[in-house]
């Protein structure tokens, strides 16, 4: 570990970035969008350096903390490999020590351990189905041949009476035998043991702070045990059958892919077993997506947000690995993440087409913030949280079709006596009468329906102001979707946009609701030229390597030597499509280039929405109640989930959609990023 007087001037950098953040953070509690503030203030720290590998490892915290357990199952098909993991802030390796044909166990604390419910606990009574005490037979062993011997020659010395099994301890291994709850059991044990004691020496050894148990729960035996302090953990690889990608699957039924990584945390309340998640990048935002827009939605919109989640990991790398010795956390604080159990074709051929792409602004990594809605417009971020950032402006989106979504146009009411309790219960102590007398909105976001300050005032004329969009809507998140509301008492008009019809343009190609405002490659190539098409690298022509188009069919991979098409059914020839009639016969000459979407901007993008203006009157159940009524569903900064879905179905590219909601960033290779 380094010292203090060996920090780099990075690390003296995330220190003070550190201080900062906890001094913000006394002084904005009651704002409640600390997550973004922090975000914003710390992203330079939490960042992937420049010339990171283009699909790094990294670490996700699956279960840690007061959520994790004295044990945590795991599940694969053909067994497992168990391994040393080492995690730092610069290493991530897995190294092969062992092997266990064992299709389901457990890893659990080296410790006494009841046993219900289907799992294991910590608990101080005699009835116990793992012991912590095991007879160690023979001392160091170096190799793990010798090991595997020594197990077999152990375990033939005293039948079946009790399990043998291996350990790995500070990087060599053991034979142990048996586990009992006392010493005394374990000597009694021994002593009847006297074939074994005259092969080999003999000692009780008990637990330690690290040690780890790989448990057969079928049987409650122990398979195996990994103690080598914090300088490794304990990694469980699931075994692959060669022909199919392996999973670990939880007790939950999530499938993880790469290594689990166990290790033991104590604390003075806790001693439990924390899962760690040792994947590669890519195959890691193959299971955001599933989970943070679903794995339904169109290929073009799963692009975009396989491009915003590995943006989002280059940003916050290492967001909780000070804390808690991992990357990034599987919930909404950073990205939900269960693993592949919902991965499909869509997503994964998302991912892949966009492999290494992130957005970037002045060659660093940009702030990616994305919410379910916006109701027609964005706020700035400077509005919603601090600072300011170029590319995080307000924009407004009349292609968002919010009003067709679930919660995009909303409404809620409130007496001013729940009101008032609420405001107080959230730390608005000064709110102490009775009830909210009134409720004035003092200003909006620049010339945006965001509230920005909002003021309530009880029936003795105290006082409490919001400031901030952000800090307006989770002060009221019991009663607002987003801070783009109105807000009467008694009753209150609410006017938004019902989209009627939708048309873009693209570099002035028009696109229609059968595709987008692309030209149909098949339209303008002859099948024995070379052509000029868009790859992930950018613009390619080429004859004999596999290129990737944009067509009005979805994107194609072509190989021009042979012309063929890849679908869902494998590689088809270009010929027999077109002889089937299933798509058009080519009728251009070759060699059109295609347009790149990596070299499009938002100038290029026309927007033609024609709308539809609903005003509508919320009456309330009483006159003195208030009525909070809104549209769009989130902070309303950056990037909208269903306005980018409304955009990939128009046909713009995931590429045009993310330049349009972050205007002036770039997409460029996770490698060329600037520290």
């Amino acid at each position: 570990m380094l010292n203090n007087s060996n920090l780099s001037k990075k690390e003296k950098r995330k220190k003070l970035i550190t201080r900062i953040v906890c001094f913000v953070l006394a002084a904005l509690m009651l704002l409640g969008s600390l997550y973004y503030v922090i975000a914003f203030m710390a992203y330079d720290a939490y960042a992937l350096e420049g010339g990171t590998q283009t699909n790094p490892l990294i670490t996700v915290g699956i279960s840690y903390g007061e959520d994790a357990e004295a044990g945590w199952e795991a599940t694969s098909t053909h067994g497992f490999i168990l391994g040393k993991s080492v995690i730092t802030d610069s290493v991530r390796s897995f190294e092969e020590i062992w092997e266990l044909p064992n299709r389901s166990v457990t890893v659990a604390i080296d410790y006494n351990l009841s046993r219900y419910g289907g799992a294991y606990h910590k608990e101080f009574n005699s009835n116990y189905a793992i012991g912590m005490y095991h007879i160690e037979a023979g001392g160091v062993i170096y190799s793990r041949s010798a090991a595997e011997t020594a197990v077999e020659n152990v375990r033939s010395l005293i039948g079946g009476a009790y399990s043998v099994f291996a350990g790995y301890i500070n990087g060599t291994y053991r034979v142990y035998v048996g586990d009992f709850s006392t010493r005394e059991k374990a000597e009694t044990a021994l002593n009847g043991m006297t074939a074994l004691r005259s092969s080999y020496a003999t000692r009780i050894i008990g637990t330690g702070n690290t040690t780890v148990s790989v448990i057969d729960h079928s049987s409650n035996t122990v398979l195996f045990e990994y103690d080598c302090g914090t300088d490794s953990y304990l990694g469980l690889e699931p075994i692959s059958d060669g022909y199919e990608t392996a999973y670990t699957r939880s007790s939950l039924n999530y499938l993880y892919p790469g290594v689990m990584v166990f290790r033991r945390y104590i604390s003075d309340y806790l001693d439990v077993i924390e899962a760690i998640n040792l994947v590669d990048m890519e195959t890691y935002i193959t299971g955001v997506l599933p989970w943070e827009i679903g794995n339904l939605w169109a290929y073009e919109v799963q692009r975009v947000f396989a491009i915003a989640a590995r943006t989002f990991v280059a940003g916050n790398s290492r967001r909780h690995f000070r804390e808690s010795g991992f990357d990034i956390c599987p919930s909404q604080h950073c990205q939900a993440y269960r693993g592949c159990s919902r991965t499909n074709e869509t997503v994964i051929g998302a991912v892949m087409a966009t492999k290494g792409m992130v957005v970037s602004y002045q060659g660093k990594t940009a702030l990616i913030a994305y919410c379910s809605s916006m109701g027609g417009e964005t706020v700035a971020v400077k509005d919603a949280w601090v600072g300011h950032l170029d590319y995080l402006t307000s924009i407004k989106t009349p292609w968002e079709q919010y009003a067709d979504y679930e919660n995009g146009v909303w409404h809620f009411e409130v007496s001013p006596y729940t009101l008032a309790s609420y405001l107080y219960n959230k730390g608005y102590t000064q709110l102490s009468s009775g009830y909210i007398s009134s409720v004035k909105i003092n200003s909006f976001a620049g010339d945006t329906g965001y509230v920005y300050s909002i003021t309530f005032t009880d029936s003795q004329g105290h006082s409490a102001t919001v400031t901030s969009t952000d800090g307006v809507r989770n002060a009221l998140q019991r009663y607002v979707h987003s801070a783009n509301f109105v807000v009467g008492q008694g009753s209150v008009t609410q006017t938004y946009e019902v989209v009627t019809n939708l048309e873009v343009s693209i570099a002035g190609v028009a696109s229609g609701p059968t595709g987008p405002a692309y030209p149909d490659l098949f339209d303008q190539i002859s099948l024995d030229a070379p052509v000029t098409v868009i790859t992930s690298e950018g613009i390619k022509s080429g004859t004999s390597d596999t290129l990737v188009a944009i067509t009005s069919y979805g994107r194609r991979a072509i190989t021009s030597d042979s012309a063929s098409v890849l679908t869902a059914s494998g590689y088809e020839t270009l010929v027999e499509k077109i002889k089937e009639g299933t798509l058009p016969p080519p009728s251009y000459s070759p060699n059109i280039d295609i347009l790149n979407p990596g070299e499009l901007t938002p100038t290029d993008l026309t927007v033609n929405a024609q709308t539809k203006s609903v005003s509508k009157t919320h009456y309330a159940s009483s006159s003195e109640n208030y009525i909070f009524a809104g549209k769009g569903f989130g902070h309303g900064v950056g990037l909208s989930q269903y306005g980018a879905l409304d955009l990939a179905n128009a046909g713009v590219p995931a590429e045009l959609i993310i330049s349009t909601y972050f205007p002036g960033t770039e997409l460029i290779n996770i490698s060329q990023l600037k520290h």
